[in-house]
């Protein structure tokens, strides 16, 4: 048994950017296991595995009320609400510490640094912002990621502790019904209950190497350039990036989120975007970019639920 593991969690229309971020994975840490929860009916599952990812089924999580999310949510809510069933899945297996991606990142440099962080703490976080500045700018950032989150939820870090492991359980507690956005109540999917964290758990690190989960509310802080065959974060090698809301069908905007700002904007290298875009239609972006959620809600269930 491998002492650290890595998981996401997709749905069937992210097949294709989960083979990227694995294969990318793969690239500097071929001898790490990355395990991929899809949230898809038994065939798209088999394929899956068939091209080579490491497949867990919703199946073998043991889930509470599994029925009552699947009626419930919708595909973003449900996706976002299993994190922590993935994390604890995971360190059931024997794991000593697990990392969580987000499906939608590449890992472009080696993340050693930042394995042994996730090995020496119960939980590590990526503040969306590592350090305070007194500018109009930022201060509009910041008021944004008051209510969006502190923390960017496309990485967790848990090392096998009791602390770690009572977090997760309560995480997911909470998102069994409360993965939804209203950001006025408080409510941003998985993100926002991330905010407490240091809170409950006394050995929480902050990660801030510039280099990692690196994404479009970087831009204040990282410039992003080439460097040979890889790239750099300010001076600092880029580890991973997050292409949080990137459509490779507009590869010239950076993401739908945050105001649809150009690839050129700041010094976010337009290379980097351009061979990403590339990656995913190589892996069959569009034949999966339209596939069916197999567990659709009735309407006046969602109008109801959703008050």
């Amino acid at each position: 048994m491998s002492a650290l593991v890595a998981g996401t969690v997709i749905s069937a229309n992210y097949v294709p950017s989960a083979r990227v971020l694995v294969n990318s994975w793969r690239r500097f840490h071929p001898d790490i296991a990355f395990r991929v929860l899809l949230v898809a009916e038994e065939p798209v599952c088999r394929d899956a595995a068939a091209a080579g990812l490491d497949v867990v089924r919703l199946g073998d999580l043991q889930i509470p009320d599994l029925a009552g999310m699947l009626a419930r949510y919708d595909c973003l809510q449900l996706v976002t609400a299993l994190k922590p069933a993935i994390l604890r899945y995971l360190l059931e297996q024997g794991h000593e510490a697990v990392v969580y991606l987000d499906a939608d990142m590449l890992v472009t440099g080696n993340l050693t640094p930042l394995l042994e962080q996730v090995a020496g703490h119960a939980l590590c976080l990526t503040p969306h912002l590592p350090c305070a500045r007194a500018t109009v700018s930022r201060e509009k950032l910041e008021r944004s990621l008051l209510l969006a989150g502190l923390y960017n939820a496309g990485f967790v870090g848990v090392a096998n502790r009791q602390e770690s492991r009572q977090f997760i359980s309560w995480w997911e507690q909470r998102l069994r019904t409360l993965s939804r956005k209203d950001k006025k109540r408080g409510y941003n999917y998985d993100q926002r209950w991330l905010d407490l964290a240091p809170s409950y758990v006394g050995d929480t690190h902050l990660v801030r190497d510039p280099g990692c989960n690196v994404g479009h509310w970087s831009i204040p802080e990282i410039t992003v350039t080439r460097d040979g065959d890889g790239y750099r974060a300010n001076d600092g090698p880029l580890r991973i990036f997050h292409f949080s809301g990137f459509d490779p069908r507009q590869p010239a905007c950076l993401s739908r989120h945050g105001g649809r700002r150009s690839v050129n904007h700041a010094g976010f290298a337009p290379e980097l975007f351009a061979e990403y875009a590339k990656l995913l239609h190589a892996a069959g972006w569009e034949q999966f970019i339209d596939a069916p959620w197999p567990w659709p809600r009735p309407a006046f269930w969602r109008r109801w639920w959703e008050r």
